[in-house]
């Protein structure tokens, strides 16, 4: 990639205050010619074939080559940030690769929200990130939606100390999602509260009836959105201890039909993969 970062941060740093990622949100877009046609039906055919790993990896490097040409193109930045995710979550194979697929979508995700006059001139100004969310609008929710997905994971990848250090910034950029669009991406916005408090400790605001209730009005939004149900039972139902809830959300998964939503069939099967990965540890994951 030919941008130049203005880093807000220091270098990326590992101790045991947990770590810290360099954010995005005020890279130098390089001025590159107009993408071409043809670029992006290739970019769109890969992309479409994103359940298999290569093709994945070709539409992350021709997206990042039309992000280029076309700096202030949030469908472009969006795409890069939700397919870094989804490569995260099922198409690699080291920790390490893992958690800079997550890094890399976290930073397209706040690319998205560097488009923002009023958010940038706040961080520019030096306030932190989710300090400047005031100035987010609708049209910034997927920035902030798959920066937090990506950086939660890049976070859970880092150990539980980085968890804790980026709590309240993971907190801060859901919330702000679900103030602005509830319905965004079949129910997005309460099924990552639903995800926070169910994985935070209750020393550190964790509630599982309140991730209980998030969780099912992410259910009344998109009730076959596969992954709802999953990190239902990976987060809430083991550590509610509820075996029974957590074999009948994962059968369901399995059971379902992968395309009852056209744009996310991809994540749908691997989702169910994931399901069926976690009913296997069934006896592992309950006294």
């Amino acid at each position: 990639m030919t941008s130049r970062l203005s880093l807000l941060a220091c270098a990326l740093l590992v101790s045991a205050c947990g770590a810290k990622r360099n954010t995005a949100y005020l890279t130098d877009a390089a001025a590159g010619a107009d993408a071409a046609a043809t670029l992006e039906e290739q970019a769109q055919a890969a992309w479409d074939a994103r359940e298999d790993s290569a093709r994945l990896a070709d539409a992350l490097g021709l997206y990042e080559q039309l992000a280029a040409a076309n700096p202030d193109n949030r469908g472009y930045m969006e795409t890069l940030s939700k397919g870094y995710y989804l490569q995260g979550v099922g198409h690699l194979d080291t920790p390490e690769e893992v958690l800079a697929a997550y890094d890399a979508g976290a930073s397209w995700g706040e690319r998205i929200l560097g488009l923002s006059d009023g958010f940038r001139a706040c961080v520019e100004g030096g306030a932190a990130d989710y300090e400047c969310l005031d100035h987010a609008t609708v049209d910034d929710v997927p920035g902030i939606y798959w920066a937090y997905g990506n950086m939660g994971k890049w976070a859970v990848g880092m150990g539980f100390t980085t968890v804790l250090k980026h709590k309240n910034k993971l907190h801060a950029f859901i919330s702000k999602v679900h103030e602005l669009d509830v319905q965004y991406y079949y129910g997005a916005a309460d099924r990552g509260l639903g995800a926070y408090y169910a994985k935070a400790p209750s020393f550190a605001g964790g509630d599982l009836d309140l991730a209980k209730t998030h969780f099912e009005a992410s259910l009344a939004v998109a009730p076959d959105y596969f992954s709802t149900k999953v990190l239902m039972a990976e987060y809430w139902a083991t550590k509610s201890q509820d075996k029974d809830e957590f074999v009948r959300l994962l059968n369901e998964v399995i059971a379902g039909d992968p395309t009852v939503y056209e744009d996310v069939i991809p994540i749908q099967k691997l989702e169910q993969q994931r399901a069926q990965d976690l009913l296997g540890q069934a006896d592992d994951l309950f006294e």
